[in-house]
């Protein structure tokens, strides 16, 4: 049976029928419950023997509790959703995408897990997106590598850019001649052939940047990293023989042994996976976990960035260029951590979110640019460190409130089910063909996961943000697969103060 590209995943979500709640579940974000209760006074917080304690913290309310599992029977509900099928050109050159109407059946089963805070506080922070400075990044580099004896300035020679054109002209070679042949299926490649005036353009483009290209590249002596070149790749060699790739800039620093890439460490065995599916499986790395958490709290104390949180750990290879091939540099344990807020970290959802959900005109052209969000990516191995990044430093600017007022577990779980079930286009939760679907008939979706977190809530009117308590709900196909914090193939975001849905990238 022919697949048809899924171009467009989803397109709308049209009247999926469910039963009427009993209230609603679309919140209006500008009633001010959050800031009535982020602005909620506090009492003293617990007794100290028969004595009130000054010393002791301010809590608004006893800690807060929730049921350790949210189950609920399968039940079906139908739908009925535009699907894309390919892409036309109109009499004007622009493309179209080409839809179909799907109608099928969403069968939808709550068995979630939930994870909450052992003390049931929840704290509410201010924070503002803050620069990084050149004497912090050399701070940075300093303490985490050998120090540094030599450095260029990366650029393409015009060897590497000749190269690069040529690649350029023989996949638009290729392209035509696949275009010429009636297009047959291929999955490793954009299948937009470019048109004779773009490549005419884009060639002009390459043939001014090889004209400009220097013929090698220049280095010079370096005593330290208190030069770090801004807002490019620069190339050091350090003192322990290494090579070490260095991007700074305002939002952040990114730093890794030579000009390596960190993959997940697992052997891909194609001619299974082609006739199959996807079979991979983790390989054996020498260094222990306890080895590698031991590596990381030291790295993260000298580099001063204690309060971070792992929310994700993996071994892993670095990936990089050795004797003109692309091999294994090292193997070891990588990480991502996120800013610890009061003991729940806020994780960064952007490459979880399949933005399956229809949020109407919350695009993120709408209003404003879509929040970045703080993340540490940290590779270590039993010499050190092999990769280090942090994306978009943060800074706290005060505590808003000790222990917000949360809503019932009730309230939430109604909203999450009502919003899966009304505004979830169950098609984009299927890497399928559309052949695929009309065999099957039906969509399983299944909520098992729910975390009580942290997420980066937009201050009205201002250019701050709270670290605002949020339910994260996981959910997918009912053979989902997902371990450490691959905890899904979807999330829907509450805000658990209001109850509100979370746009994934504007924040509100």
């Amino acid at each position: 049976m022919k697949r048809i590209a899924m171009i467009l995943l989803a397109l709308l979500m049209l009247a999926a029928c469910v039963p009427t709640p009993e209230q609603e579940f679309i919140v209006n974000k500008a009633d001010d419950l959050v800031e009535q209760k982020l602005e909620t006074d506090t009492v003293i917080g617990p007794a100290d023997g028969d004595a009130q304690s000054a010393d002791l913290p301010r809590y608004p309310l006893a800690p807060q509790t929730f049921p350790e599992r949210w189950q609920k029977d399968a039940y079906e509900t139908p739908f009925k959703a535009l699907q894309g099928i390919g892409v036309s050109v109109d009499n004007d050159g622009n493309k179209v995408v080409d839809t179909t109407e799907v109608t099928g059946t969403l069968q939808l089963t709550i068995d979630a897990e939930i994870t909450q805070k052992a003390d049931g506080l929840y704290p509410v922070y201010r924070t503002r997106t803050t620069t990084l400075p050149k004497a912090r990044a050399a701070e940075l580099l300093s303490v985490l590598f050998a120090a540094p004896t030599e450095v260029y300035v990366y650029e393409k020679t015009k060897d590497e850019l000749n190269r690069e054109f040529q690649a350029y002209l023989d996949l638009v070679q290729e392209k035509r001649e696949w275009d010429a042949a009636g297009r047959p299926d291929r999955d490793d490649w954009d299948e937009y052939v470019p048109t004779e005036e773009e490549v005419a353009e884009r060639s002009q483009q390459y043939m001014a940047e090889i004209a400009a290209a220097p013929d090698k590249l220049e280095t010079r002596q370096a005593e330290d990293f208190s030069d770090v070149p801004y807002d490019i790749w620069s190339v050091y060699t350090l003192s322990d023989g290494h090579t070490l790739s260095v991007h700074a800039s305002e939002t952040g620093l990114s730093a890794v042994i030579g000009t390596g890439i960190v993959y997940p460490s697992y052997e891909y065995e194609w001619d299974k996976a082609h006739k199959e599916g996807d079979y991979r499986h983790w390989k054996d790395v020498a260094m222990t976990r306890e080895e590698a958490d031991w590596q990381l709290n030291e790295t993260l104390s000298r580099a001063g960035l204690t309060d971070f949180a792992v929310t994700w750990a993996y071994p892993a290879n670095l990936m990089g260029d050795k004797n003109g091939k692309t091999k294994s540099l090292a193997t070891g344990w990588a990480y991502k951590l996120h800013r610890d807020y009061g003991g729940y970290p806020v994780p960064d959802l952007n490459w979880q979110l399949d933005r399956n959900l229809d949020y109407g005109s919350e695009t993120t052209d709408s209003y404003a640019a879509p929040i970045q969000s703080e993340m540490l990516d940290v590779m270590v191995d039993e010499t050190g460190v092999l990769s280090f990044t942090w994306y978009y430093p943060r800074e706290k600017v005060d505590l808003v409130n000790e222990n917000v007022e949360l809503q019932p577990f009730e309230t939430i779980a109604m909203r999450a089910e009502n919003a899966i079930t009304t505004m979830l286009n169950p098609l984009g939760m299927q890497r399928h063909s559309l052949d695929w679907y009309e065999d099957r008939g039906n969509i399983p979706i299944t909520v098992y996961r729910m975390i009580l977190s942290t997420y980066t809530i937009r201050e009205r009117n201002a250019d701050t943000y709270y670290e605002m308590p949020c339910w994260l709900v996981f959910y997918g196909e009912d053979d989902t697969n997902w371990s450490n914090m691959d905890m899904g193939y979807a999330c829907l975001i509450l805000n658990a103060v209001d109850g509100s849905i979370v746009h994934p990238d504007m924040g509100y």
